[in-house]
């Protein structure tokens, strides 16, 4: 899901980053952006803590605008929204339609706020594609890394 479609602007982003480091040169191919450490889970793995996840804190649009000029400069062309609950972003729309066509543009969520007609705003913001955390195939034990329901939310 971190390579472009074949044939898209994305894809020459992602030849020409690979032939620029095969000269020495760096490039940050792939960007995770962490929105917001919101979250009603309480995930065994996550960076936050549990008292950064009650924060209702969110990454303003100006640091990511800025984020996104800086990848676009610099041959970028993959990026993972992240969180906490990414969708709890109160701006994630915008912040989806604000990238182009050079990136594929993918969301990292536990499931809990992805609903059908969420996820058709989604593709039509121009998102890629989603992963969808779960931990186990075993409902109980995944509901144990993660909190109760999030294996139904999951699936």
């Amino acid at each position: 899901m971190h390579v472009p479609p074949l044939g898209s602007r994305g894809f020459e982003r992602f030849v020409d980053a690979h032939l620029r480091e095969s000269r020495g040169e760096r490039v940050p191919e792939i960007v995770n952006i962490s929105l917001t450490p919101w979250c009603e889970e309480n995930c065994w793995h996550c960076l936050y803590s549990t008292s950064e996840r009650k924060k209702r804190d969110y990454l303003s649009r100006k640091a990511i605008s800025s984020a996104i000029k800086d990848m676009k400069d610099l041959g970028t062309y993959s990026v993972l929204l992240t969180g906490g609950a990414p969708l709890l972003h109160p701006d994630i729309m915008g912040i989806i339609e604000e990238f182009d066509e050079r990136f594929v543009v993918n969301l990292a969520t536990p499931g809990r706020y992805l609903t059908p007609q969420i996820a058709g705003k989604l593709k039509k913001a121009g998102l890629t594609g989603v992963f969808i955390g779960l931990d186990s195939s075993d409902k109980r034990r995944n509901d144990g890394y993660r909190s109760a329901g999030s294996y139904d939310a999951a699936i």
